[in-house]
This record gives structure tokens, C-alpha cells and sequence, in this order.
């Protein structure tokens, strides 16, 4: 056997050693960004298919998706005089918060599924989550201590409690809606993978929907009566 080959087989030993070095954290960030991708894309995927199951179902009216009751809700809470108590303290907007939030839980039906409504610190970007599994209705800690937030503060609890809403007609309803949401919930986008995925998907369209819906309506009946 030659020293050449000698010397070039250790050359190689040494390149696959030195290979074998790369750290375990490496090699679970190049997992994890894989895993990712994957999920990504498997999203995608699947959304393109519920719309097209929005295309091709009819969708008949669930309870709940009447936005009156949730309208005549906000209008009590927008009258004057409380709307002046509103701006008093932290402590008074935080308790009509609260209300608000189980009155249009209420309003949407489910009132008497355990949802707690909680406010805690979030980061600037995150308005509020509502977690089915922990029945909890979260929202940001900065609407109740900045009260000029108070329009972002009513649509994010008309939001949070509409993905409320939604979960729940996923485990009692059987029809093309509550199927269409079943599917984008196991498959969710989250906005930090690609926000304009995860505004398009049905579930965010239809709270987004539901909140203004609502919000408009009880101006109008403010307004105009």
C-alpha cells in the first residue's frame, strides 16, 4: 500500500471526523427549520383545498352567526354614561372588559362552556388568543391600562370570543362550516410562518368578518337608531 494512499485516506478520515463535529443544536435547528417547512407547506396545502370546499358547499346558518344579539351587546356597553366610567381607572375598564367579553360569549351561545377571560402582558404585536384546550380567552394587558386602545380593545374581544365560538360549533355541529373550520384548525397557520396565509384562512377571515360586522351595526343603531 503506498504512502500516497496512506496519506489521502487519513486526509478523508480527518474530513469525516470533522464533519461528525457538527453540534447537536446544529443539527436540531436544521430539524426544526425542516419540520417547519414541512408545516408550512402542508398548510398551504390544505388551505387551498378548504377553499375549494368553500366553493363547492352551501353553508347553512349556525347559531350565533346572527351578529344582532352581539350588536345590541356592544351598544349597552358604548352608552355614555358607561362609556365616562370607562375611562375612570384601570380596574373599572378592566371589569367592563370583562363583561363585555361574557356578554357577547352570551350572545354567541356558548356561555356555558367554562371560557374564562383573562388580561395579561403581550408583546406589542399580539392583541389577544383565545386556547380551546385551556378554555381561556386572553387579551393583552395594555387595554386596560391605555384606555384610548379601546376600539382595538372591543374588536379584539369580539374576535377572540368569535375563534371561541368557532371550536365550539367544530364539536357540536356537523355541516359544511363547522367542517371547513375542523380542517383549517388541524392544519392552522400561524402569522409568524406567513401572515398572509394565515389572514386568508377561513377561520381569521370569519372573525375578522364577525367583529366588524358587529362594530357596524351597533354604530349604525347608535347613530340612527
Amino acid at each position: 500500500m503506498s504512502i500516497g494512499f496512506i496519506a489521502a485516506a487519513a486526509e478523508i478520515g480527518t474530513k469525516i471526523a470533522e464533519i461528525a463535529k457538527v453540534s447537536e443544536a446544529k443539527l436540531h435547528e436544521i430539524i426544526s427549520e425542516a419540520a417547519q417547512e414541512s408545516v408550512r407547506e402542508i398548510s398551504k396545502f390544505s388551505l387551498e383545498k378548504m377553499e375549494l370546499d368553500v366553493e363547492a358547499l352551501k353553508k347553512p346558518e349556525l347559531p350565533g352567526h346572527n351578529v344582532e344579539n352581539s350588536a345590541r351587546v356592544l351598544e349597552t356597553f358604548l352608552k355614555e354614561e358607561r362609556i365616562n366610567y370607562y375611562f375612570e381607572t384601570p380596574l373599572k375598564r378592566e371589569e367592563m372588559l370583562c363583561q363585555l367579553g361574557e356578554n357577547i360569549l352570551s350572545a354567541l351561545d356558548i356561555q356555558d362552556k367554562g371560557i374564562k377571560i383573562i388580561f395579561k402582558e403581550m408583546p406589542p404585536n399580539s392583541y389577544g388568543v383565545y386556547n380551546h384546550s385551556e378554555r381561556t380567552l386572553t387579551i393583552n394587558q395594555r387595554f386596560i391600562e391605555n384606555p384610548e386602545l379601546l376600539r382595538d380593545a372591543i374588536d379584539t374581544i369580539i374576535h377572540e370570543a368569535r375563534h371561541a365560538y368557532q371550536h365550539c360549533a367544530v364539536e357540536t355541529f356537523t355541516n359544511s362550516e363547522s367542517y371547513i373550520w375542523a380542517g383549517n384548525f388541524r392544519s392552522y397557520i400561524r402569522p409568524e410562518w406567513d401572515f398572509e396565509d394565515y389572514e386568508k384562512q377561513p377561520v381569521e377571515v370569519d372573525a375578522r368578518n364577525f367583529a366588524a360586522s358587529v362594530v357596524e351595526k351597533a354604530l349604525n343603531n347608535i347613530l340612527y337608531g
